[in-house]
């Protein structure tokens, strides 16, 4: 077992749940979906970590963004992460580790606004790539991405294309990364793909 991979699950873990109580202690209430939908993406990526993929074959992998290390310039070029500052706090972050301070968080000017500086490195040097793995990805995958998101960022359909096993992808109307207002029409589609590819609860 790798523990250092187990650490590196563990604290933006916890760092989330940190952030979503220090929300909601100021009245904001961030949306279920968008928490499932954050541990859907870190358990996703403790799988690829974790495990060998052959292990998969028994799993549902519901989505996943592209992954890869070029996920967080790509999303700071869209204006999150780290904005047109990506430079700035990739250097930023990859000294704060090199001087043993990595748990130090880094408030930054796009969603997710708040990062330690290990986990932003984490994602520059060791984020998987989703479509490198999707051939040995051989359990049911349904990929959704909201039509108001990139789909560069979000490749549900080359990944399709690419994946070992049985995978959809669905494209939800209306909708953002937040699926807000949107939650009925996604808990439909992931409804009726289970019930349509047979996988047993």
């Amino acid at each position: 077992m790798d523990l250092t991979a187990i650490y590196l699950l563990l604290l933006p873990g916890a760092l989330y749940v940190r952030a979503v109580r220090i929300l909601a202690a100021r009245g904001y209430r961030v949306p279920i979906v968008q928490q499932v939908c954050w541990f859907t993406g870190l358990a996703a990526i403790g799988t690829a970590l974790l495990s060998p993929l052959d292990s998969l074959g028994e799993t549902d992998l519901l989505s996943a963004h592209m992954g890869g290390k070029a996920l967080f310039r790509t999303i700071s070029e869209a204006g999150l992460m780290a904005g047109k500052r990506f430079d700035e706090f990739s250097a930023r972050a990859r000294e704060l580790v090199a001087a043993g301070a990595g748990s130090e968080l880094m408030q930054v000017p796009g969603w997710w606004w708040i990062i330690s500086a290990q986990t932003f490195v984490d994602y520059l040097d060791v984020c998987p790539d989703i479509l490198e793995l999707a051939p040995q990805v051989r359990c049911p995958v349904l990929f959704l991405r909201g039509d108001r998101e990139a789909k560069h960022v979000y490749p549900g359909e080359a990944f399709v294309e690419r994946a070992g096993g049985l995978a959809e992808f669905a494209l939800v109307p209306d909708c953002d990364h937040f699926y807000g207002g949107r939650e009925q029409t996604a808990v439909k589609l992931i409804a009726d793909w289970i019930a349509r590819s047979g996988i047993e609860p």
